[in-house]
């Protein structure tokens, strides 16, 4: 991340599966991609350090969406890249929630 050349952006990954999350960042802005349910997130780091401000779908930033949104699609390999087409994130649909029975306290551990 330092030293010459440097680096135009910074791609990172967390998980696999239903907790996949992916993520691109450029300058002050920081993509995050969540591909069970194609979902994103937006933040301006210079601005909002703890990622508190979602600035996704904000008029004013579809450029620099759609700058990181390519950038993303073009960094996902190993399976991920089946997450993509023509260079847009298409995602997967989110999983259904199948609740679990209740079990009551029957789950828990003492520790003894």
């Amino acid at each position: 991340m330092v030293g010459e050349p440097q680096r135009t952006h910074l791609y990172g990954e967390h998980n696999d599966g239903p907790a996949a999350i992916r993520m691109v960042r450029k300058g002050a802005y920081k993509l995050i991609y969540y591909p069970d349910g194609n979902r994103r997130q937006l933040f301006n780091l210079d601005d909002d350090r703890q990622e508190m401000h979602d600035l996704y779908g904000t008029p004013e930033l579809t450029e620099v969406t759609e700058e990181l949104e390519a950038l993303m699609a073009r960094e996902l390999y190993g399976g991920d890249e089946a997450r993509a087409e023509n260079g847009q994130l298409i995602g997967i649909p989110e999983p259904t929630y199948e609740p679990q029975p209740d079990r009551g306290l029957s789950g828990q551990r003492d520790w003894r």
